[in-house]
């Protein structure tokens, strides 16, 4: 035999075997799914039944019950018809219609009990599993899913109360690939789009008071990426979760968003709020190295006509919008990294404002553009998901994090004619907490630069905003604190030097 025929007989076995591991059966897919939700915290109870090919689930239900004795949560997932296709994967069914309940109760001084019953329907709806006991991929496709609430009930309420709430949610085009792998760390790996989706969440008390809020979105796509420790996750204590290798994230991507809520009393409106984003972008990550959350809009848009509640219209738009933001969650013994960044641009508002705060036009209407971003380190002394520990440690007085550096700073700001920026760093003592009046002792410079500043003043002494003689202590201020470098430009540079003095402009101050 040549190396060749050696290499494909080689291969044609190593594929055999592969195909052959990869038979799955009815029950290996239940018990992914069993062994998803025990890690999660849940008990789960079933009634199984055989038929053939057919594994049906049913009265399927996880408990929760909440630590320290704060109450207990169960919900109640209907059924699941399980069936081995032949080849080696199955085919998973929940009906044309899967019954959701929702229950429990909330203990306490203010204990509460409630009750929810949704629908689920399925038009067009396909699942297959497959892979191995212990590693399931659900390849799922569903022309339209709606979820319908069918009853909501609450200690909270009474029969006078009269509170109807209505909802329903409509997917279409949805198309999801998911991985559950077990082990030391369960870990869950989703990838979804979806078509257009459209809400309607309707909410009354009684005759006279309404609210309805009617969203619909183009296409979408969400990652999810989770992983699970063994053991029960101890909500009162997130951060040890973290420790044993716990995530989760959440990575998605919306288009077309439009939404509109209207708000009635006594069948007259006093609120109608509608809201247009061209594309956004949503980010969510929670791990060891902390907090992080992200997100992105585009050509955003905010109407509210005039009505009871408002005398006037308010329109607002954004070109482009960013925010962007990480806190350490656990304690440890270096500094951790955290940032929050705010960046807005192109905000406009409508005309009917601008005249309500400048009838002569003083001021130019140019968009507004505004950036925030900060980041350094910082120290954490306690778990800060533990709240065991947390909550005695604040009421004590301790508190549960320092600021170590502020390694970049950066502030931009354009508006009535005003361009300002601020760029700087910072390092903080913290074992010197008298230089600075209780404030840990920072060492660094602040640079700030604006042009416009003294054109603003003299628009609003011709608005009549300002006094001209209250004007003069402003600019006295500038002159003292900011040099002149153009034709109302001005410069100040802040430095902190190791010794704690205060100087600026070259001068000391403190």
């Amino acid at each position: 035999m040549t190396l060749m025929h050696r290499l494909l007989a080689g291969t044609a076995m190593a594929l055999l075997a592969q195909s052959a591991a990869a038979d799955i059966s009815a029950d290996d897919v239940w018990a992914n799914q069993v062994a998803l939700a025990e890690r999660t915290g849940a008990t789960v109870s079933a009634t199984q039944t055989r038929d053939g090919a057919t594994l049906t689930v049913t009265d399927i239900v996880w408990d929760y019950v909440f630590p320290m004795g704060a109450g207990q949560m169960s919900l109640g997932l209907g059924s699941l018809f399980l069936t081995e296709n032949g080849d080696g994967t199955v085919a998973v069914s929940y009906g044309d219609v899967l019954p959701l309940t929702v229950s429990g109760e909330i203990a306490g001084p203010d204990s509460m009990t409630f009750d929810m019953a949704m629908e689920v329907a399925f038009t067009g709806h396909s699942s297959v599993a497959s892979g191995v006991p212990g590693d399931v991929t659900y390849t799922d496709a569903t022309d339209n899913l709606a979820i319908t609430l069918v009853s909501f009930d609450s200690s909270e309420l009474s029969d006078a109360d009269e509170v109807n709430i209505d909802l329903l949610l409509s997917i279409d085009d949805s198309r999801t690939i998911t991985r559950v792998t077990e082990g030391d760390l369960l870990t869950v790996l989703s990838e979804s789009t979806t078509g257009r989706t459209i809400s309607d969440i309707g909410f009354a008390i009684g005759p006279d008071v309404t609210s309805r809020a009617v969203s619909a979105t183009g296409s979408a796509t969400a990652t999810i990426d989770v992983a699970l420790p063994a053991g029960p996750i101890d909500v009162m204590n997130l951060s040890q979760a973290l420790r044993d290798g716990m995530k989760i994230s959440l990575d998605a991507t919306s288009n077309d968003i439009r939404s509109q809520t209207i708000a009635t009393l006594n069948g007259e409106m006093v609120s109608d709020q509608s809201q247009t984003v061209a594309g956004s972008t949503q980010g969510i990550s929670l791990d060891a190295k902390g907090l992080s959350l992200t997100g992105t809009a585009t050509d955003a848009r905010i109407d509210m006509p005039m009505d009871a509640a408002i005398p006037f219209p308010i329109s607002l738009a954004i070109a482009g919008a960013e925010i962007g933001f990480l806190m350490p969650i656990n304690s440890a013994d270096d500094p951790q990294p955290y940032f929050l960044t705010v960046n807005i641009g192109g905000l406009t508002i409508n005309e009917d404002i601008w005249s309500l705060l400048d009838m002569s036009r003083q001021l130019p209407r140019d968009p507004v553009d505004l950036l925030v971003r900060v980041g350094g380190t910082a120290r954490v002394f306690v778990d800060l998901l533990d709240f065991e520990r947390l909550v005695p440690f604040v009421d004590q007085g301790g508190i549960p994090a320092e600021l170590n550096t502020l390694e970049s700073l950066r502030m931009e700001l354009s508006a009535v004619g005003v361009d300002a920026d601020a760029e700087g760093s910072f390092v903080f003592d913290n074992n010197d907490m008298v230089t600075f009046g209780g404030v840990p002792r920072p060492e660094g410079s602040l640079t700030a630069n604006a042009s416009g500043v003294n054109a603003l003043l003299d628009r609003l002494i011709a608005m009549g905003l300002v006094p001209e003689d209250q004007a003069m202590m402003p600019r006295m201020m500038m002159g003292m604190f900011a040099r002149v470098t153009g034709d109302d430009q001005l410069s100040t540079t802040v430095e902190v030097n190791a010794e704690g003095h205060l100087i600026v402009n070259g001068q000391r101050m403190q």
